[in-house]
């Protein structure tokens, strides 16, 4: 007999068959009605691994909240203090369920990280009396793959947007042409923007390590340029700077943003020095921090 029994609608077999695979994963045993033989009277089968099963996971609906299939193995769950709750939409809940605890799965793609599968599993784990299995998650490449993201324009001039864009490309192009950095090429990163610029999204899109992103503001003809690297596993900044120029050379500008950004790339990803000799390690060059300004032409002091 199964860890778990999952009960939900025909609508909803998709998000059914991501949560056994889920759990599956995390090292249950899982039963939902596709695993039914083809012997035995269906309504047996199911009395008898809900009866059998530690928990119950329901995936509520609408149509689940009109099945009277779903209703019932709901109700012999909660009867048995076995029944583990979760929604896909908005639909309220019937009597008496919505009296009870119900996670939140709406918009989950399979992730084991959101919030709403997080509490799932909590309770799981704690009707079956153990934790679950811990999982292989995918080590971090030896090799450190940068996305460059379209800078963003807070401007809100249309004009400017094409500078922004500009900003990005030429560094992206700098740092190819300046080192052995891998860059994931302009046509896939460039397609974030807005809310889809969030780590996690385009380290799983795209399989990137590191993540570079920055901003354009401007104040007449002067634009202030702000960037920051990102180690996507930690989600923590390992970089930034910021950047401020005039705009009557455009070209210079960008061409001295770019070089900026790639010397300090440069810096951040060099092989780490080794010790000396007497067991004292080197000293490391100093990376540039958020309150270094550029000193050139065309860059404030």
């Amino acid at each position: 007999m199964s860890d778990v029994f999952i009960s939900y609608a025909r609508s909803t077999a998709v998000q059914a068959n991501a949560a056994a695979k889920a759990l599956r994963a995390a090292g249950y045993s899982v039963w939902l009605d596709e695993d039914l033989p083809a012997h035995r009277p269906y309504a047996s089968e199911i009395e008898a691994q809900l009866k059998a099963a530690r928990a119950a996971l329901v995936i509520w609906s609408a149509e689940a909240v009109t099945s009277e299939w779903v209703r019932s193995e709901a109700d012999r769950a909660r009867a048995e203090h076995k029944l583990v709750q979760a929604a896909i939409d908005a639909t309220p809940l019937p009597m008496p369920f919505d009296q009870i605890q119900c996670a939140d799965l709406a918009g989950w793609t399979g992730h084991p990280d959101q919030p709403g599968w997080r509490k799932v599993m909590s309770s799981i784990a704690e009707l079956t009396a153990r934790a679950p299995a811990l999982q292989v998650l995918p080590t971090t490449p030896a090799v450190p793959l940068l996305a460059i993201l379209a800078f963003d324009n807070l401007s809100g001039d249309a004009d400017l947007a094409y500078f922004s864009d500009g900003v990005s490309e030429e560094i992206l192009e700098t740092v190819e042409r300046g080192s052995s950095l891998k860059v994931i090429a302009r046509s896939s990163s460039f397609q974030f923007r807005g809310p889809d610029k969030a780590v996690r999204k385009v380290a799983n899109d795209l399989g990137a390590t590191h993540l570079l992103d920055g901003s354009v503001r401007r104040a007449g003809s002067r634009v202030r340029i702000s960037a920051q690297l990102v180690d996507c596993a930690s989600g923590t900044s390992l970089w930034s700077n910021r950047i401020e120029g005039d705009l009557e050379d455009v070209f210079a500008l960008q061409d001295h943003i770019a070089q900026a950004v790639a010397e300090a790339l440069k810096t951040v990803f060099a092989p780490a020095r080794p010790a000396a000799r007497n067991g004292m390690a080197r000293p490391t060059a100093q990376i540039p921090t958020s309150s270094t300004r550029a000193r050139s032409t065309g860059a404030a002091s």
